[in-house]
């Protein structure tokens, strides 16, 4: 599971001391933790979905391939 949050730290409105807790615990769980980053477009491939991506910070882009996507 990767995670992508556009903000810079995860649940960027709650107690940042709690939210430190929950990311350490976050980064042994999942395989990698995109912050900063934006999803700029989504493709069906057939065989998964293509994701782009984009970084805020320096506009950076990259493209990955997923199983599934959940949006929320």
């Amino acid at each position: 599971v990767t995670v992508v949050e556009m903000m810079d730290s995860l649940l960027a409105t709650a107690d940042q001391d709690l939210v430190k807790i929950l990311a350490k615990r976050a980064e042994e769980i999942f395989e990698e933790i995109k912050l900063g980053t934006g999803v700029t477009a989504m493709k069906d491939t057939g065989d998964g979905v293509e994701v782009s991506f984009k970084k805020v910070a320096d506009g950076s882009e990259e493209t990955q391939t997923f199983e599934k996507v959940l949006v929320s």
